[in-house]
């Protein structure tokens, strides 16, 4: 009789409880360390993460006093930070590790349980290399500690505790963790549209994987309803909260976000979105897809092809030889190739890898209910594939692992993770082939994934020697950040404190650092925000209570399809500032005008 073969032959080590989880410490504190303080954006989006609060902890209302196009909660959640540990960069910084420390202990768990802890480990080890700290492009902001948007990284961690205890609530067949469930799944509602549509998906795959089930009929009814209970508290407080403050029919566009603004047909005829989804050239992102998921079969295909001609006796013969060779081809031939790849378009086939996992696990489903067997790992997993699949689903065509990416292909490159390092060679061990083999390769593939991506990082964080803000402001950025900080230090010597201060089209962190209100409820001025708000009455509103400082700063819109604010779009507030102020300082190139970066400062022209 032969003797059965080990679930994991090849990396027992990694197999024991503490292991994964003392790595997956270990690379956090070092990639922190190795990056801090080089995570924000000087000028692009994070400064109204920062300015947005602080206007709250100052008395001041979301939508009535600060324009806001997401839900609520984060900004809540942040303002509720500065007023207990202060106002300034480094209270969300922290908030924001420990959060992230957080999703890495629930996406660890959840993928434990459904491909086993070498593959958690993996897939968590990839999701802090490429995705928690990283930096691809020369816009930060696209991580976990400073995030463009919190509702973003806040939903996902949301997200993810739901799907946590949703699953324990329906191997429990209800109870108080149904009703936590939905306690979340309503919390991510008032976060991004895109992360609640696609964690509702989940739970109702997960809720329907128990229609049916043998060992305990109605159990649907039993965590349906408490989680159906439970999603609606959050909302109907948050509307409670903003009809006291706005009026019931404000709360109620409020509660919803940018849902409303989503119906605009301008805005959805924009290029940046279109663009963002691969609908500008489908042709093309198509061609792309196509060739990006052979390059998957052939990375991940060829040596589950060889592990299977090799058989388990050959695995075991061959030793740590055998082991160690494809990790160590694998990754050497994508290092040395490194500079032949678009790694920009790396995840292209990742959504194609969340809808063949979700029918994968349909299958597995299906099949256990005719054995009249439970399966409720396949349940978790289809409930994480249908998570992933509508979270890409914003990507469409174009999915990538930069930018949105960072958050929206997440769970669908951890399945990948999965699929490559827990499934398939545990698939082949368990018939007598060389399981470990195949395993070994798929490592070494996202090694080196990881070593180009904290390369590119690198390569980015060298440019930040310059230090702006001070105090618990204080961070690293490249030549924008010093124009920025320069500009700041000129506000604060010519503007009094309850002075104000006009940032055009983008750049409201120049606000948040000199600690000087815009004179409007507005915080951007870019294409979106000129077609949710209305450009009218934005200069109405100037016009009505004119500010004594404005600050052009350079931005080069031709993702939205206009290049440059004033000249192309925002035409009635740029002609309404050169008619009222003169320039008094110019830090860099004159803003607005050719490629190059600057920041302009005008006072009011007296009268």
């Amino acid at each position: 009789m032969t003797e059965p073969e080990p679930s994991h032959p090849t990396e027992p080590a990694l197999d024991r409880p503490l292991a994964g989880p003392l790595l997956i410490a270990a690379a956090f504190f070092a990639l922190a360390a190795w990056s801090w303080g080089k995570w924000p954006d000087p000028v692009v989006d994070f400064g109204r993460e920062l300015y947005a609060p602080w206007r709250l902890v100052l008395g001041e209302r979301l939508y009535a006093d600060v324009a806001w196009f997401n839900g609520p909660l984060s900004v809540w959640w942040n303002a509720l930070l500065f007023r207990l540990f202060g106002v300034g960069l480094a209270t969300l910084v922290w908030a924001n590790l420990a959060l992230l420390a957080l999703a890495t202990a629930l996406l660890y768990r959840l993928l434990a349980g459904v491909g086993g802890r070498i593959a958690a480990t993996a897939a968590c080890l990839v999701f802090l290399g490429v995705f928690a700290f990283g930096q691809q492009g020369g816009i930060g902001n696209y991580n976990f500690v400073t995030p463009y948007s919190h509702e973003l990284t806040h939903g996902f961690v949301l997200a993810l505790a739901g799907i946590t205890a949703l699953e324990r609530a329906c191997r429990r067949q209800g109870g108080l963790a149904a009703i936590l469930a939905g306690l979340l799944l309503g919390l991510v509602f008032l976060t991004k549209f895109e992360v609640f549509l696609a964690l509702a998906a989940a739970f109702a795959a997960r809720l329907l994987a128990l229609l049916g089930r043998p060992d305990t009929p109605g159990s649907l009814r039993r965590v349906a309803l408490p989680v159906l209970f439970g999603a609606l508290v959050a909302p109907a407080c948050a509307w409670l909260w903003l009809a006291r403050e706005l009026g019931a029919a404000h709360a109620g566009v409020a509660v919803l976000g940018a849902l409303p603004y989503l119906a605009s047909e301008e805005v959805r005829a924009l290029p940046f979105y279109a663009s963002g989804m691969g609908l500008d050239d489908p042709a093309r992102s198509v061609d792309l897809l196509l060739k990006w998921t052979a390059g998957y079969a052939c990375l991940f295909g060829l040596p589950a092809l060889i592990a299977w001609f090799l058989r388990g006796h050959g695995e075991r013969r061959g030793g740590a030889l055998l082991t160690a060779l494809p990790f160590a081809v694998y990754a050497l031939v994508l290092w040395a190739n490194r500079g032949e790849l678009d790694w920009n378009g790396i995840g292209r086939p990742l959504p194609l890898v969340a809808a063949a996992i979700a029918i994968g696990a349909s299958v597995a489903l299906v099949r256990a209910r005719r054995a009249g067997a439970q399966r409720d790992a396949a349940a978790l997993t289809l409930a994480l594939a249908v998570f992933a699949l509508v979270l890409c689903a914003k990507l469409l065509l174009n999915a990538r692992v930069v930018h949105y990416g960072f958050v929206l292909t997440l769970p669908a490159t951890a399945l990948l993770v999965v699929l490559v390092v827990g499934w398939l060679p545990d698939w082949l061990t368990k018939r007598g082939r060389a399981g470990g083999f195949a395993r070994s390769a798929a490592l070494g593939v996202l090694l080196a994934v990881v070593i180009v991506h904290l390369g590119t990082a690198r390569e980015w964080y060298a440019w930040k020697v310059n230090v702006v803000g001070s105090g618990r402001d204080a961070f690293y950025a490249a030549s924008r950040g010093e124009y920025l900080w320069r500009v700041a230090r000129e506000v604060e010597a010519r503007l009094p404190a309850d002075g104000r201060l006009l940032v055009l089209p983008e750049g409201v962190m120049l606000n948040y650092l000199t600690r000087r209100r815009s004179p409007t409820r507005y915080v951007n001025f870019m294409p979106p925000e000129l077609i949710f708000f209305g450009e009218e009455e934005i200069l109405a509103a100037l016009a009505a209570d004119p500010p004594e400082l404005v600050a052009l700063v350079h931005k080069d819109t031709t993702e939205y399809g206009y290049r440059f604010f004033g000249t192309d779009y925002g035409r009635g507030i740029g002609g309404w500032v050169r008619a009222n102020y003169r320039e008094v300082l110019r830090v860099g190139e004159a803003p607005l005008r050719d490629g190059r970066f600057g920041i302009a400062l005008l006072e009011r022209i007296p009268r």
